[in-house]
C-alpha cells in the first residue's frame, strides 16, 4: 500500500500484525517541520539515503546515530529507536531522504501507515485531509 501524504509519502514493504515495514521517502524540501509522534506505534528507524537530521523530544539524534554493518555499496547503515511516546521530527531535507521503518503496533490497534496514526501538526494540507477522513 502507497501513500502520499505531499512532502513525504510512505510505502508499505511488509505487514503482518502487529509488526510492518514501511519505506518512509521525503520529498526535496520536505520534512517533518513540527515534532509529532505515532501514539500506537513503537518503531526503529534505519537511514537508506539522504541527510535526513532528526529531532527525538527536542534533541538532535542525526539518522546517523548508531553505526551498524554497512550495506552492499559500503555505506553505513544506521538504526534509531522511537517510543510511540517520543515525540520527533525533521526539519527541511534539501534533496529528500529515505528511510525504512520497522515498526510494532501496540494497543491492538491494526497496522496502516504511520502517517495515519499521528498526533500533532500534519506535514501538509494532503496529510491533514488524511487525517480528516
Amino acid at each position: 500500500t502507497m501513500y502520499d501524504f505531499g512532502q513525504v509519502m510512505s510505502l508499505v514493504l511488509y505487514r503482518k500484525a502487529p509488526f510492518q515495514v514501511e519505506q518512509i521517502s521525503v520529498r526535496p524540501n520536505g520534512g517533518f517541520p513540527q515534532e509529532h509522534r505515532h501514539p500506537d506505534v513503537e518503531s526503529y528507524e534505519v537511514h537508506f539515503f539522504g541527510n535526513t537530521p532528526l529531532t527525538i523530544n527536542g534533541e538532535l539524534v542525526r539518522m546517523r546515530a548508531i553505526r551498524k554493518p554497512s550495506n552492499c555499496n559500503g555505506t553505513p547503515l544506521y538504526l534509531i529507536h522511537i517510543k510511540s511516546t517520543d515525540w520527533h521530527g525533521a526539519a527541511a531535507i534539501p534533496l529528500g531522504g529515505s528511510f525504512f521503518s520497522i515498526q510494532k503496533w501496540l494497543n491492538g490497534v491494526e497496522p496502516t501507515s504511520v502517517g495515519l496514526n499521528w498526533e500533532g501538526a500534519p506535514v501538509s494540507m494532503e496529510h491533514g485531509k488524511l487525517l480528516d477522513q
